[in-house]
């Protein structure tokens, strides 16, 4: 089925009417890694640069654009931190991004083995923008106001389900499917 949302699809397979939104139970035990982890009174801005695939992968030089743009920007964003959240072996474009920032303005969290304290991190950011990957979702289902940047995949199957969600679609190179 290529018309229906996969949230929506699945929702119809158990006879969920409205569709089921994703939810995550997040323990107490991750919820205090999280508050341990994010320790500074300031508004933090996550931003999950890397996908598992080159062609969802919005540049580096743009991620580092909107990073810069989001410190600079003297009323809504005023002292945020910039949280930079990867895979392990994201660390080299995690690292680039931070290294063009100001000091002391960004924090990595690169490996963390356990999605359960990613989630309760990102909850707790003022916005997530993520690229078309399992970090959008996450951030999403865990209730962080998500914008989620599509490429070749199609948004209106496969974007974070949620309230807080925006999509940026690149038109130009949308498929007819992924």
């Amino acid at each position: 089925d290529h018309k229906s949302h996969r949230v929506a699809l699945l929702s119809q397979l158990f006879d969920l009417t409205p569709p089921s939104p994703p939810t995550l139970w997040i323990s107490a035990e991750q919820e205090a890694l999280a508050e341990a982890m994010l320790t500074e009174d300031r508004p933090v801005v996550a931003l999950c640069p890397t996908a598992a695939r080159r062609e969802k992968t919005w540049p580096v030089e743009q991620f580092s654009g909107l990073a810069q743009a989001i410190i600079d920007d003297p009323q809504e964003f005023s002292n945020a931190n910039v949280l930079l959240v990867g895979a392990e072996e994201d660390r080299p474009v995690l690292d680039q991004i931070a290294s063009l920032l100001p000091k002391g303005r960004s924090t990595i969290l690169a490996g963390c083995p356990n999605l359960q304290c990613v989630a309760a991190v990102l909850s707790r950011c003022a916005v997530t923008v993520a690229n078309d990957s399992g970090l959008a979702h996450l951030a999403a289902a865990a209730g962080s106001p998500t914008v989620a940047l599509f490429g070749p995949t199609r948004a209106d199957l496969y974007k974070p389900w949620g309230m807080r969600v925006a999509v940026v679609q690149a038109p130009e190179i949308q498929c007819e499917r992924s």
